[in-house]
């Protein structure tokens, strides 16, 4: 697979990068105006337009009257970021019925043990915009929520049973669940702690 890189991408928010990225994989093509109000930069147009107009330079987006969509490249820089950061999939639930805000997405991450007390992993969810985050474990066949619950499906049967029918785990793996009444900002609080995660372990692995 052909590796790609993101020639000016420091002077942008990661976060904010990709879910750029993610949002016009699902929606495209998707107009500035529209894409600004997505993304929670409807008070920064000027950083938006910096971002399309750089993004296309790089040979990352195609734009049409209808808006942006990623290209041949594009797509595989969403691969590649989701290989380097061990995500297997990201999937949209409505978790609603288990008292959680309606609009869900959820990461899966692969033998990816939690290193940081989730109290703190959650606090970085709300400030990107989620009302809140749950992190999930899987051990031995049970999904643990560390501090709360050593295995769901003793307290919340159903919601373990909708996790593990909706995504195939292995040993150590992680769910990371955010949640908003946007669905962007739940996305958001989603990636912020993925990123977060990926650079303690690549931290790690360094020294």
């Amino acid at each position: 697979m052909k590796k790609t890189k993101l020639g000016k991408q420091k002077k942008r928010s990661d976060v904010k990068t990709i879910l750029l990225f993610i949002i016009i994989r699902r929606e495209g093509p998707v107009g500035r105006y529209r894409l600004k109000e997505m993304l929670d930069l409807s008070h920064r147009e000027g950083l938006v337009r910096l971002m399309l107009t750089d993004l296309k330079h790089e040979g990352y987006l195609k734009t049409s009257k209808s808006g942006s969509e990623l290209t041949v490249i594009g797509h595989s820089y969403i691969e590649n970021l989701f290989e380097k950061n061990d995500i297997l999939t990201i999937k949209e639930l409505n978790l609603q019925p288990f008292g959680i805000d309606a609009n869900s997405f959820i990461i899966h991450l692969q033998n990816y043990p939690i290193p940081k007390p989730v109290v703190e992993l959650r606090d970085i969810a709300v400030k990107a915009g989620a009302s809140g985050a749950i992190i999930l474990l899987f051990k031995k066949k049970r999904l643990i929520v560390p501090t709360v619950y050593s295995d769901l499906s003793l307290d919340h049967p159903e919601l373990a049973n909708t996790l593990l029918d909706n995504f195939d785990l292995s040993e150590e793996d992680t769910l990371i669940i955010s949640f908003s009444k946007n669905k962007w900002r739940a996305l958001e609080g989603c990636l912020a702690i993925t990123l977060f995660l990926s650079k303690l372990r690549i931290n790690k692995i360094k020294n």
